[in-house]
């Protein structure tokens, strides 16, 4: 065979090679599979929808603290001391001034400087009854004037007795006996109180409020309390102070409660719960709480407007779980997407709406 036709003929069969590899590969190579981002995009996300409102939303605001007297005393003695005997009992009214206790000073000894101007005023006393009678001797005085200087030096001594031995606790206010610590015959540290006074025909509770929840409550709101200890008993208080600033560490904000208590039913020490019922306005836009998604940290929600998707922020006010009331750029009949808002790929996308509420 010539030369020229056998190179002929290999060139034949090179490229019948080339075109047979080159369609084997094609017949392999399928087309890219679209992701379901792609899929969004040209048919849709199937979503479900809720319409904006307006209305009144209540929610109530439960918190926890415990019962104190308007005004109350923690009676605690300046020296550690026996408590030899008890003038008062629980529940027993006193005025202020009246001794509630006797305890025996194991403390200081007789000559202790705190008894010297007693025992001083004895000592005077019974030096002038001394002269006295002397000048009763002599005819210079009469017996009603012996008697009165006699009378006058028995009781500075009875005084200072009194001081060395016994030491009298007496209430600084007008109240109700609440708790007694301490039994005749036992010792009284002077760290630890002996008895509690306290005004209880209004008492008081502090609760600790969160950030989030003190901005809707206010002064004069009514507060519904019960006690563990009164089992089926409601009583009604009234929001009289909320603080302007937050406890440290605790970034909580201390809400007090008066309560009237005419029966003293409610005792200083008693567990409480309170329950505030707060209210946004009649006129705010409310949105199902499950509606709410996150732009850069902001509130926000997704509007199904002309078929399409646009993200609108917006902000929080009140919410009692299932709704929220919000401020921003919706109006009444809006429709925010509830289900499905999280496979929305971006502003605009179409959208496919299965359900309306």
């Amino acid at each position: 065979m010539r030369a020229w036709l056998r190179y002929f003929v290999l060139l034949v069969v090179f490229c019948g090679s080339v075109f047979v590899l080159g369609w084997l590969r094609a017949e392999k190579e399928t087309a890219p599979v679209p992701t379901q981002r792609d899929m969004r995009r040209e048919i849709g996300v199937p979503v479900e929808t809720a319409t904006v409102a307006t209305g009144q939303l209540d929610r109530p605001i439960r918190l926890f603290g415990m019962i104190k007297g308007d005004e109350q005393a923690e009676i605690i003695s300046t020296s550690p001391n026996i408590l030899e005997k008890l003038h008062v009992s629980v529940g027993d009214e006193v005025r202020r001034g009246k001794v509630l206790a006797s305890m025996r000073d194991m403390s200081v000894s007789p000559m202790a400087f705190r008894h010297q101007p007693l025992k001083a005023q004895w000592e005077a006393t019974e030096a002038d009854l001394e002269r006295v009678e002397r000048l009763f001797n002599e005819g210079a005085v009469t017996q009603q004037q012996v008697d009165h200087a006699r009378a006058q030096a028995k009781a500075n001594r009875a005084d200072y007795e009194a001081a060395v031995n016994s030491i009298r606790i007496t209430t600084p206010l007008t109240g109700v006996v609440t708790r007694i610590d301490y039994r005749p015959g036992e010792m009284v540290p002077n760290d630890r109180p002996l008895m509690q006074v306290a005004v209880i025909d209004t008492v008081a509770v502090d609760l600790m409020a969160e950030a989030n929840d003190v901005a809707w409550i206010e002064v004069g709101q009514s507060v519904d309390v019960t006690a563990a200890a009164l089992p089926g008993r409601t009583f009604r208080g009234t929001v009289v102070e909320r603080s302007l600033g937050a406890y440290p560490v605790l970034n909580q904000f201390r809400v007090r409660v008066a309560i009237p208590n005419e029966g003293h039913e409610l005792l200083p020490g008693y567990p409480v719960r309170a329950d505030i019922l707060v209210s946004s306005s009649e006129q705010s836009l409310l949105v199902p709480v499950r509606a709410l998604v996150e732009d850069d940290g902001q509130p926000a929600v997704w509007v199904a407007a002309d078929g399409r998707a646009q993200l609108r922020p917006v902000g929080v006010g009140l919410s009692d779980g299932d709704q929220a009331s919000i401020t921003g750029e919706l109006a009444v009949g809006d429709k925010v997407v509830t289900l499905g808002k999280e496979t929305i790929p971006e502003d605009g996308a179409p959208l496919i709406i299965v359900d309306e509420e």
